[in-house]
């Protein structure tokens, strides 16, 4: 072979390599881009995109951090939804998907005649949550919620898949996809964090004043419109409530869920839940037994709430927040199926992956105020957070 063929078939060689090399990057790249979107539900006061002030301070990250930026600089799909800072868990969830689909909010008939308000809220077409996607089985997203954002996206992935029976049957084929069911496929991931899973016992605070140690504990305010009927965040917290919801949420094979929860020395907390950590690191007493909703009051077993409900993080006890659980008939709990986790290892779907206990407050993980945690391990958490949720198998 002459010196000009040799030279002129490693050249060849040598582009077709660049070639295959560009292919790989640009695929790469492309994955990187179709990320499944990751969607941020904010707490009980909590705020998210859709408001004003959330540039000026983002709910995810306060001082410290904007936790949504980041997260998309680092070429995944985050999105901070805005539902209702004091509405019941029902229609927050009902605003989320509506976000999500970019559609006219739907309470349901069934449920807006029992709680007295209106069926229909907050339009979101041509304005959602994520421009341009398609929401199916194919397009699946992530759920992350901070508090009572955990318990709304648990009861929306439960609409999603099981539906309501008696919004169909109030609507018929005027029922929303939301509560027809039938969606399995739809969400990939549950991330909980701090959430009152089993209420909390800050409700009792204030010689049951709810409203107002709910609301001085985190600094939003308690809007008296949403108390109709009961059909309010407040009502969702309370321990035989919370419990009552939980008994009818069912794990779903193909989701990987995740729990991730604190607690703080009364000592060591910020000043800012100091008062309600204290409150609620030494009560002890016995639920009601019973709870109201949507114009009729249930009985279910009362809970004794002993010490082993004292730990917490500020707003929500350990008890609660480290795994889902509801009471049978004689007032046992029967826990949802859940595995302890380090992180290290590939997660299973179908149980809870609880991940050790922080030492940080119910605000520390969404930023703190005035940097109470760093900035940088923040954005760590968060980040491992999501790759977590969007790799399971591959830790």
């Amino acid at each position: 072979m002459g010196t000009n063929q040799h030279m002129r078939r490693i050249l060849a060689l040598t582009l077709a390599m660049l070639m295959a090399l560009t292919l790989l990057s640009g695929c790469g790249k492309k994955k990187a881009d179709a990320a499944a979107p990751v969607v941020f539900v904010h707490g009980y006061s909590g705020w998210g995109s859709y408001d004003a002030k959330y540039e000026r301070t983002p709910y995810w990250g306060l001082t410290t951090a904007n936790i949504g930026n980041d997260l998309n600089e680092q070429g995944y799909v985050a999105r901070m939804a805005s539902v209702g800072p004091d509405s019941s868990a029902w229609d927050r969830a009902c605003e989320l998907y509506a976000q999500i689909t970019g559609t006219l909010t739907d309470y349901g008939a069934a449920h807006s005649a029992a709680c007295g308000h209106n069926r229909y809220g907050t339009d979101y077409a041509g304005r959602p949550l994520i421009e341009g996607f398609t929401w199916d089985v194919e397009h699946p997203i992530h759920l992350v919620g901070h508090s009572f954002g955990g318990v709304t996206i648990r009861l929306l992935l439960d609409f999603l898949v099981d539906g309501r029976e008696a919004e169909v049957a109030a609507t018929g084929e005027a029922t929303s996809p939301l509560f027809t069911g039938g969606h399995t496929g739809y969400v990939k991931s549950i991330s909980i964090i701090a959430a009152p899973s089993n209420g909390t016992t800050a409700v009792y605070a204030d010689g049951n004043d709810a409203s107002s140690a709910i609301s001085n504990g985190e600094s939003g305010n308690f809007n008296a419109n949403v108390v109709r009927e009961f059909d309010n965040a407040l009502n969702d917290m309370t321990v035989d409530r919370a419990c009552a919801i939980n008994r009818e949420l069912q794990l779903q094979a193909d989701v990987y869920y995740f729990c991730y929860y604190g607690a703080q020395s009364v000592d060591a907390i910020s000043p800012t839940l100091k008062a309600l950590a204290g409150f609620m690191a030494s009560y002890v007493g016995q639920s009601p037994g019973s709870f109201t909703a949507a114009g009729e009051t249930f009985y279910v077993p009362s809970q004794t709430l002993d010490v082993s409900w004292q730990p917490n993080d500020g707003m929500v006890n350990a008890v609660s927040a480290y795994c889902p659980y509801h009471l049978d008939d004689s007032g046992a709990r029967i826990y949802d199926a859940h595995r302890d986790v380090t992180g290290a290892e590939s997660f299973q779907p179908g149980v809870w992956n609880i991940f050790p206990e922080y030492s940080w407050s119910h605000l520390d993980f969404i930023g703190g105020i005035n940097g109470s945690v760093q900035a940088e391990d923040l954005r760590y958490f968060y980040r491992e957070l999501v790759k977590r949720a969007l790799t399971p198998q591959n830790q």
